[in-house]
């Protein structure tokens, strides 16, 4: 039977149970068993943020860590679903670790990375979802700081947009929204007068708020193309209007044109940015290419060009090969795909399977990264895995059971930093202020939490224990600070020890805060075990410059006192500055290490 690593989640009913992390590695036969729980959970002591628990079906193998100065690549998932404790727009680093979860944005679509006026951005769809799968909402643009900057919506209709795709470059936002239209339906066995969706493209300048590009499905593309039948009773009225092209994807390339993925009619259209004409289609029943052995595809998602030629381009979807009424195949592929415009000819480049054989009936995503391995988002199944650009396995992983309802639209990766203007959020451990858990939503850049403690709840600003920051949330043993100390406060440093925020003040004899966060130290606080080289070489050249200078023993001390953090000078001050020495030794005594500035 196959073994996988999860998470056994604790409960913090006891003292013991306090002191240890929240989830512990253990081994169990099978997280799909529902041992945990159809759509299993992380749990943690210094939030009440609930994402979901990765099974690793495969881990990376690569395991070098990101140089310095480089930012993480994170997974961006919409977590949704009834079967969801929390839904919402998440960030998940590469061990499975949540980064980011913006709880209060409830359900959303769409999660991804983009740029918005030069810098990146976060964005996601909320609003509603109706049948027969569209909705009537906005889409949200979050800065780095996770701070709402822009909203979108459509330009001169009352119709709300649809979740199914927003494409961002700076100011150009390309967008899609069905509106209900009266249509004869009488070819394809429905009334004469009556209603469908007309799937319609807006690109609008952000800047300007202008309407710069404006496309219909129906002035372009006939009814009688979809692959969707028309049942009684459907197509008769507004509330029921007939679905035929299902428009899932848009993208404007660099030539200012647009591609259209419709789900209704298995095509993906390539639309001048000029008039709006259609200036090839493939797929479907008018595809302007013939099929080489495995290019042929049906009710895809998330279809885009990777690159552009003059006669040749690369496009990316994934095929669903189902909808909500049947397959057409066993199982859904990811898909990279070459258009020779010349010779007409459309080849397969590269296919990826899932390591399951389930087709997904709907959603689904197929991204090329930046360094060609292709992300693979297995729609209302709740898997996403990563492949090589030759297709072989790097990555697989599953965020809910089979028997639950919890999937992401699309998933997809990207590199990300997070800098948010809240603060970290800390916690004893049940019932002991020896122990301590703390984390900070949305944070990519802290490296070391730095324990501060004091005897005053506005002094709190003596350094205890550092840790290395792990995960989402660390687990700190408070233990070796000062027993007599009644506050403590958390400082979150970079890797260069650069303070970033502080936890607020908690007090070590009601394990509560003070109500108040703690103050970030102008340097980088010194923790018990370490000393700071910088002020170290300050002091040496210091004194290297006053060699000649005799100074009194009042103001060798009052000097000493000065200096923070250094206890023990060896030598009197007599013998430090004698004039007549060829040598001046220093040696500092800090925490029990010495340092002995170099000989001059």
């Amino acid at each position: 039977m196959r073994r996988v690593r999860i998470a056994t989640l604790l409960s913090a009913g006891s003292s013991f149970l306090a002191n240890l992390p929240v989830t512990l590695a253990s081994e169990i036969d099978d997280y799909s068993s529902g041992v945990l729980g159809i759509a299993p959970t992380q749990k943690y002591h210094s939030s009440e943020l609930e994402p979901p628990l990765f099974n690793f079906l495969h881990r990376r193998e690569d395991t070098a860590s990101r140089a310095a100065g480089d930012e993480p690549v994170l997974t961006f998932m919409g977590y949704r679903g009834s079967d969801c404790k929390q839904p919402g727009p998440m960030l998940f680093d590469r061990d499975g670790e949540l980064v980011w979860h913006g709880r209060e944005f409830g359900s959303v679509l769409n999660v991804q990375k983009q740029w918005y006026r030069g810098e990146p951005v976060v964005t996601f769809y909320t609003g509603t979802e109706q049948y027969p799968g569209y909705g009537n909402g906005q889409w949200n643009i979050l800065n780095q700081s996770y701070e709402l900057v822009g909203t979108v919506v459509a330009k001169g209709t009352e119709q709300g947009l649809d979740p199914h795709d927003f494409y961002l470059e700076d100011d150009i936002a390309t967008v899609e929204y069905w509106t209900p239209v009266r249509a004869d339906l009488s070819l394809i066995g429905g009334p004469i007068d009556g209603w469908v969706f007309d799937c319609r493209v807006q690109a609008i300048n952000l800047t300007s708020d202008e309407l710069i590009f404006s496309w219909s499905a129906l002035n372009h593309v006939s009814i009688e193309d979809s692959f969707y039948s028309i049942f009684e009773g459907m197509g008769t009225s507004v509330e029921n209007a007939f679905d035929y092209f299902h428009l899932n994807s848009v993208q404007r390339d660099s030539n200012g044109n647009f591609v259209l993925g419709a789900r209704g009619t298995s095509t993906v259209y390539y639309v001048s940015g000029g008039n709006g004409e259609i200036i090839w289609q493939v797929g479907g029943k008018n595809s302007d290419f013939s099929s080489g052995d495995g290019a042929k595809f049906a009710f895809q998602h998330d279809a885009r060009l990777t690159s552009t030629g003059p006669t040749t381009f690369n496009l990316s979807l994934f095929d669903n090969e189902a909808n909500q009424y049947g397959s057409v195949s066993s199982e859904s592929r990811g898909l990279v795909l070459q258009l020779d415009t010349e010779l007409a000819e459309l080849t397969l480049l590269l296919e990826v399977r899932p390591t399951f054989h389930i087709p997904a009936a709907a959603e689904g995503s197929m991204q090329v990264t930046g360094d060609t391995n292709v992300v693979v988002g297995w729609g209302v199944l709740p898997h996403f895995t990563e492949y090589d650009s030759d297709g072989k396995l790097v990555e697989d992983i599953q965020f809910g059971t089979e028997a639950s309802n919890v999937h992401s639209y699309r998933v997809l990766k990207a590199s990300w930093n997070g800098r948010p203007r809240t603060s970290p959020s800390f916690s004893f451990g049940h019932l002991s202020s020896s122990t301590g858990f703390v984390s900070w939503n949305g944070d990519t850049e802290t490296a070391y939490w730095q324990v501060m403690e004091g005897n005053f709840s506005n002094s709190t600003d003596t350094p205890a224990t550092k840790t290395i920051r792990r995960g989402f949330e660390t687990n700190l043993n408070l233990s070796d600070r000062v027993p007599t100390s009644k506050f403590v406060t958390i400082a979150a440093l970079d890797s260069n020890g650069v303070c970033l925020g502080m936890t607020e003040i908690f007090s070590t004899e009601t394990l509560r805060s003070v109500g108040f966060p703690g103050v970030c130290p102008q340097t980088a606080p010194k923790s018990s075990n370490s000393s700071s080289l910088v002020e170290l070489g300050l002091l040496a050249l210091f004194l290297a410059g006053m060699a000649s200078i005799r100074k009194s023993r009042s103001a060798w001390e009052k000097f000493l006192r000065s200096i923070a953090g250094y206890s023990e000078v060896a030598g009197t001050p007599e013998d430090a500055f004698d004039t007549d020495a060829k040598e001046l030794e220093l040696v500092i005594h800090s925490s029990g290490s010495e340092v002995i500035p170099p000989r001059y």
